[in-house]
């Protein structure tokens, strides 16, 4: 009887370890996930280590962080790095990455030598007559380039000494499913380690991290001799990648308009799949969660006056031009988190239905163009 009871414990200990076991693995989606992709909430509540650091001694520099991760849920999750535009902040872009750690993603955001510093240029190109992407750029040559690419590099290289310093990452970050995003300036430090080669003296700058598995680039850079850009440029971006703009996302520099943006899309090879995905009305700041419409589309919002006071006459009053821009804002930057979210689950969780909803479902919201190759 004892070595019957003994047989009968062993087995149902080794069907527990398998089910620990099994729970361990990252799972994908279900096939059918209604709901999943709305403006607010996730799968996961969300924990914040809001002032973090890590030390590169080589570079003797302290770079600060802001992580964002599931706090409950087991472990590990995909790890994206975000990398903010010139002279923004880490603590930046929260409405992003609060949304996709809600969505079982640990979110990990630099703070870049640059940050805090538009402020500053913009005074300088009023004294010397400069236009202020004049100003940026001359501003940041290959050394400042190598210097953010590095500032994430170095997180990637950190995984074990933040498990120690922020115990509540322990298990969570997990090393074969990594991918960086980020935003103008950002967005050129995502494509620099996703693939993108610069022409430096004649010759391609390589700053490709194997460990990058995808990337996001909201308001990326196209063909530029002042990046140092060429077509050829972005034929080694063998990775999944998103690329994203607006009609409205001009940049500092005259020429840096939404069509110039979509070149980095339309330069890349199709190998590892690409998206792009154009947003009507979205401007360059749209991607930090708040933006004033252009003076543009002051026309279209008094059409929808008057299509409201037409469908309700006499019971509903035209809407103040305010709480138009307000409610297209908050639709745009949902658009944008949830396109981005999306893709995080199709390439990093290996997800069908965030691929079918991908390639069938988002270019039905409102003012979305979606190219895909």
């Amino acid at each position: 009887m004892k070595s019957l009871l003994a047989i009968v414990a062993s087995i149902l200990i080794a069907g527990c370890a398998d089910t620990r076991d099994q729970q361990k693995k990252p799972q994908p989606l279900p096939k059918d996930t209604p709901g999943r992709y709305q403006s607010e909430g996730g799968d996961y509540p969300v924990g914040s280590i809001p002032v973090g650091v890590l030390h590169d001694a080589q570079r003797n520099k302290d770079i600060d962080i802001v992580v964002e991760y599931p706090s409950r849920g087991e472990g590990p999750f995909p790890v994206i790095v975000f990398s903010h535009g010139f002279g923004a902040s880490n603590k930046n872009y929260v409405g992003l990455t609060e949304y996709w750690a809600g969505h079982g993603y640990v979110c990990i955001k630099p703070a870049h030598a640059d940050t805090g510093k538009l402020r500053e240029l913009m005074r300088e190109q009023r004294r010397e007559g400069k236009t202020v992407g004049e100003a940026i750029w001359e501003s940041q040559n290959v050394n400042e380039w190598r210097d953010r690419a590095r500032d994430v590099t170095f997180i990637l290289d950190s995984f074990n000494q933040l498990e120690e310093r922020y115990p509540e990452l322990k298990g969570k970050l997990d090393r074969n499913r990594i991918a960086v995003g980020g935003h103008s300036y950002g967005a050129f430090v995502a494509m620099l380690l996703g693939g993108v080669e610069p022409v430096v003296d004649g010759k391609p700058l390589q700053l490709r991290d194997p460990r990058v598995k995808a990337i996001v680039a909201m308001s990326p850079q196209g063909v530029s001799a002042t990046r140092g850009l060429t077509a050829e440029s972005f034929r080694n971006v063998k990775i999944p990648a998103m690329y994203m703009t607006g009609s409205e996302d001009r940049g500092a520099l005259e020429n840096e308009t939404p069509e110039w943006r979509r070149t980095a899309f339309d330069d890349s090879p199709a190998t590892g799949d690409k998206y792009f995905v154009s947003i009507a009305g979205a401007g360059h700041l749209a991607f930090l969660g708040g933006f004033t419409l252009p003076t543009s589309d002051e026309s279209y919002l008094d059409r929808q006056d008057q299509i409201n006071a037409q469908r309700n006459p006499g019971t509903m009053q035209p809407r103040s031009r305010g709480d138009n821009r307000f409610i297209q804002q908050r639709g745009t930057f949902d658009t944008i988190k949830i396109a981005a979210a999306a893709f995080w689950d199709a390439y990093l969780k290996e997800a069908p239905a965030a691929r079918e909803y991908l390639d069938t479902k988002l270019s039905s919201r409102g003012g979305v163009t979606l190219l895909k190759k």
